[in-house]
């Protein structure tokens, strides 16, 4: 027996979307990143010399959440930033990062062969957050 088949709307798709987009905001809420200080960086104190890397954010589609504003450590307190994109701006980078006394990198949705994972082991270990 052959079943009818139902046909997807538009108006399908932005429900099913609305519905993804409300989750991932109420987990994005609710999560927290542990960070074990070894070399006591933290709190950064007023006065340090302070580098935020954060990747650039490529949208592949909407899962990704592409309605969301890219929002990093900038806007929140004085430090200088970078937005990195790929393994040709690592030794620039690197070279850039030697003059601040602490390193905070972002990552998203890295694993232990990303560009941002190489670029995490080309810092300095004693600065980095």
């Amino acid at each position: 027996m052959i079943e009818k088949q139902i046909p997807i709307t538009n108006e399908d798709i932005k429900e099913l979307f609305n519905k993804q987009e409300a989750l991932s905001k109420k987990l994005t809420k609710r999560s927290i990143t542990l960070y074990k200080d070894e070399n006591n960086l933290l709190p950064i104190k007023e006065g340090e010399k302070v580098l935020s890397l954060f990747p650039k954010l490529n949208i592949a589609s909407l899962v990704d959440n592409v309605s969301n504003e890219q929002i990093s450590l900038g806007k929140y307190f004085d430090c200088d930033e970078i937005i990195y994109n790929d393994e040709k701006e690592f030794e620039n980078i690197v070279q850039k990062s030697k003059k601040y006394d602490k390193i905070v990198l972002a990552t998203y949705n890295t694993n232990k062969d990303s560009f941002q994972t190489k670029l995490f082991n080309l810092l300095d270990k004693n600065k980095l957050i």
